[in-house]
Formats: C-alpha cells, sequence, structure tokens
C-alpha cells in the first residue's frame, strides 16, 4: 500500500502470529500498512492472518524466524526488503520466557530468554538503522506484569525486559 505520495507503507511485526502482534498486525493492516508478519512457530496462525490483513488492500508475508539468531534476524530483515521494498514501521513484540526462581533456570533457558527478548533487538536496531526510511518509528513492546516483584518465578524474563525496555524508550 502507499501513501498520498505514493510511497509504501510497511511494517515488521516480530511476534505477529498471536496475541498483541496479531492485533498489530491487523491493525496496522486496516491503516494501509504492508505487513511482515514475523512468527517462530505458528505458521498456520501466520499464514491466516496474512490472508486477513491482505483482505485490507494490502500484500502481508508471514516471515519465519528465530529471533535468538542474529542470521535469522538479518534474514527476517532481508525477506521484508525483498517482499516490499521499504520499512516505516519495526515493532519487536516477541517474548519468551521460562517461568522459574533465579538460580533454577537452566542456563539454556536464561541464555534463550535474553536472547530472544534483548538481543534480538540489538540485533534489528542494526537493521532498521540500515533500512528504515526517514520519519519511521520502532516500537517495543512489553507486559509489565514481569516487572512486577510480586510475580514468582519470573526472574528470567524480569531480568532481560529490564534490559530492553531503555533502548527505544527516546
Amino acid at each position: 500500500m502507499t501513501n498520498e505520495n505514493n510511497d509504501p507503507r510497511v511494517a515488521l511485526v516480530t511476534g505477529g502470529a498471536g496475541g498483541i502482534g496479531q492485533g498489530l498486525c491487523r491493525r496496522l493492516a486496516a491503516d494501509g500498512f504492508d505487513i511482515g508478519i514475523a512468527y517462530h512457530s505458528s505458521a498456520s496462525e501466520a499464514e491466516s492472518l496474512a490472508r486477513e490483513c491482505e483482505q485490507f488492500g494490502v500484500r502481508a508475508c508471514p516471515i519465519k524466524t528465530d529471533l535468538a539468531d542474529p542470521d535469522e534476524v538479518h534474514a527476517m530483515f532481508e525477506t521484508a526488503a525483498a517482499e516490499f521494498g521499504g520499512l516505516n514501521v519495526f515493532v519487536h513484540n516477541a517474548a519468551t520466557t521460562v517461568f522459574a526462581k533465579l538460580g533454577r533456570a537452566s542456563y539454556e533457558d536464561w541464555r534463550r530468554t535474553f536472547a530472544v527478548n534483548t538481543d534480538s533487538l540489538y540485533y534489528a536496531l542494526g537493521e532498521v538503522s540500515k533500512r528504515m526510511a526517514d520519519g519511521g518509528r520502532v516500537i517495543t513492546i512489553s507486559s509489565l506484569k514481569p516487572l512486577n516483584a510480586l510475580s514468582a518465578g519470573t526472574t528470567p524474563i524480569k531480568t532481560a525486559t529490564s534490559s530492553a525496555m531503555p533502548a527505544t524508550r527516546s
């Protein structure tokens, strides 16, 4: 889809196949944005959502991505660029967690939580800085629940979320 200047309007949403991400994709499509729907394991949901978004007269492309892998984050942006050309909005919405108290989560679970929730934002911002059109927007989404001190067993996501939140608060 294009704006009044005939410029493409493109959004890429991580975690786009479910929950908040799915709602964001629908809204952006209704507002005339072509949509890259990045998903990890929800292929059928992403495909279904793409068909739904296309009913708004926009293009939609599901993009399978493991955000814990910097090469796959790069490939996600490459796929979106090949499909749509530009990028106006990037939404970092995907997250993962393991519910475990400090010292009880395995190191692998701890690292995966950080890789998806924090490191992937770093990788993505590097890609955005090379690709986003002037006037573009980066939006990070996070639940505040993990930051609540009373949320028992959320140490990995509390720490990862706290680390990522300041990155786009400017």
